[in-house]
Formats: C-alpha cells, structure tokens, sequence
C-alpha cells in the first residue's frame, strides 16, 4: 500500500531493507499527531505487506519485525512533527546475547572440523535456547522462552574454529561467509521463533536461470572491476604464545602457487590456544575473505520478466554477464522505499 499524503489516514513514507544473514530494518514515518503513534510500544511486531498487482505480485509479507526505536522530529519550515519509527526483523534477536563461556570450551566456542550448520546452531542454542544455561558452563542462563534452533542436519562447509565472548550475532556472520549456506530467524508462532539453516535457491544455472546482462535489459552502468593487488594467498597464523615459543601455523590459499602466486599476511590469533586445526581453520577462513574473483558490479534494473521477491528473493544465487566474463552472484540487499505514493526499489548483489 503506498504511503498517505493524509496524515489521519496513513504513512508519510516507509522503507525497508533486507541484508542477506544480517538484521532486515524498516523506518516507518507517522505524522506525530497521528493515533497510531499512541499503540505503538517496545517489542511490538511490525508487519509490511507488499503487493504490485499490475506485475503480477499479489499481497505478501516482506518484511516483519519487531519495533525497538523512535525519534520525534520538527520541521521548521512545514511547522510539522514527524515521529520515526524503527523496527528490526527478529535476527535482532541474536544481538541481545554474547558467546558467555569460555575459550577453549568444546563445542561451545571450540569447533573442530565440525560441519558449519552444526556450529552456527550450537551457538545459538547454548546461548539464547534451551541449552544457555550456567550449568553447562555459561556465565548465567540466558534461555528466551520462545526461541529454538531447527533440527540439525549437518549440513554446509567442514570448519575448524574458536570463538568467545563475542555478539551473538557479529560472530554468526563472522562463519557464515566460509558456511557454504545462509541463516535466518523465522517467526513461528505469535511469540515463537526459531533459528534456520537456509540453503540458497541457486537461479545462475537451468530453465528458470536469472541472468543479468545488457542484452537482457536488466543490467545498468555495468563495471567489471579485476583487482590483484589485495589478494593474499599465504596466511601466517599465530596463536598463543610468545617470541620464539609462539606458535606459528602456515596456511595456503585455492589461489596459491610457489613461484608466481606467493603473497603473504599475518593473522593474530593469540586468543585461540595452540590446537593446529583450529589456527589452521582460522587461516582458511581469512584467505578466502581475499580471495581473488571477478567482480561485476552494476545497477540492478526491473524489467516486466525480471523483478524482485516474484522471479528472485534474498539469497538466491544469480548469474551476472558482461564484458565476457560471467559471475555467480548472490542477492546480498534489498532495499524499498516509499515516497510519495510511488515505490522505488534497490538491489545489491556480492559475489559467491
């Protein structure tokens, strides 16, 4: 529904953004006199629904969270009050709680060549589900009654890894580059929820493939960036220790070659002990954040046969033509804006 010109009978504008593995946030502007600022109060779950019936896209939820925020605003030159609502989609959730035990402990901060979904859930659970409990070594309990993890399949990228006294959140999204597969918080009730594995939906290949490009009209000011220079392929890798008695582990990227391709960096892993695998996983993780690719950038176009949350959706991976070069992308962001009863929507992509 487009915002109202009427303060009395609706929104002055309204925007939205979606970020792949990241909290989705949704500013809500109200005219301050307006009664619905009056029932709105902490925590209160938020909901926008979306529809564009001429492109063929009937009512949905695209966005639901909950309200946290607000700040009251004049304009001096309208002689208005503005009040500004914020809400976060409920991966906000996650930022309420810190990894609370300490490092070191196995299969609570310490994962060895654990599968990624298993790890990313085991944080979660033991430290905002059923299992975050002082008796298993916990600072305190922090169990929100309400939220669970989905049942473990195992499934994502084999890692090794340490992490401790960290955001929740910030150290999800520290793993979930190297994963091999997403995550996201689903409401499941009025006042449950749960923490999902997601496995993207891969449109780059097949019948219903999603190709950007010129030629398909949906692809404008493209750019095709090859940037060497901050490639590393050599990762030093240092743990606890000190001088001579320091552990050093020496890591090598998919990218590394001993005579043409040797590029080195230190990684500070001081906090993570001497356990090799795990400075090893560390190392692994760092070369492929600066890892080498391709990298088309462009301004996302909607076209009758290409649109967004109808042929893609967050997440999903697509394909990007240009200058020769094709790439594999994922749909990074999302972001849609009302202004003056007309829509305006954004899309970023990053590269897999």
């Amino acid at each position: 529904m487009p915002p109202s010109v009427d303060a009395d009978n609706g929104f002055l504008s309204l925007d939205w953004r979606k970020k792949r593995n990241d909290v989705h946030t949704c500013t809500l502007v109200l005219d301050y006199n307006s009664p619905d600022v009056a029932l709105l109060s902490d925590k209160d779950q938020i909901e926008v629904i979306r529809s564009d019936f001429d492109r063929g896209i009937t009512e949905y939820t695209s966005f639901d969270g909950l309200y946290r925020d607000s700040i009251v605003t004049y304009d001096s030159s309208d002689k208005r009050m503005q009040f500004v609502a914020y809400a976060y989609s409920y991966e906000h959730m996650l930022t309420w709680r810190d990894i609370g035990y300490p490092s070191g402990k196995a299969n609570y901060t310490k994962f060895t060549t654990a599968k990624a979904e298993t790890i990313l859930k085991t944080l979660v659970d033991t430290n905002i589900c059923g299992n975050a409990l002082a008796s298993n070594g916990r600072v305190e309990d922090a169990i929100y009654t309400g939220f669970s993890i989905e049942a473990d399949s195992a499934r994502g990228n084999t890692l090794s890894i340490e992490i401790s006294h960290q955001n929740l959140l910030d150290a999800l999204k520290k793993i979930v580059d190297a994963a091999g597969g997403d995550f996201k918080v689903t409401r499941t009730g009025l006042t449950t929820f749960r923490f999902d594995w997601v496995i993207p939906t891969d449109l780059s290949t097949g019948a219903a493939a999603v190709v950007f490009s010129l030629e398909n009209a949906n692809m404008g000011n493209p750019k095709l960036k090859q940037m060497r220079s901050q490639e590393r392929t050599v990762a030093f890798v240092g743990g606890s220790g000190e001088d001579s008695t320091r552990i050093v582990r020496s890591v090598h990227g998919t990218n590394y070659n001993a005579s043409t391709n040797r590029i080195e960096m230190f990684v500070d892993a001081r906090n993570s002990g001497t356990d090799t695998t795990i400075l090893d996983g560390i190392g692994a993780v760092k070369l492929k954040e600066t890892l080498y690719r391709n990298v088309i950038e462009y301004d996302v176009l909607q076209t009758q046969t290409c649109r967004v949350e109808k042929d893609y959706f967050l997440g999903n991976k697509t394909k990007a033509v240009f200058a020769g070069i094709t790439a594999t992308q994922y749909v990074d962001e999302i972001i849609f804006a009302y202004r003056d009863k007309k829509e305006t929507v954004s899309v970023a992509m990053k590269d897999v």
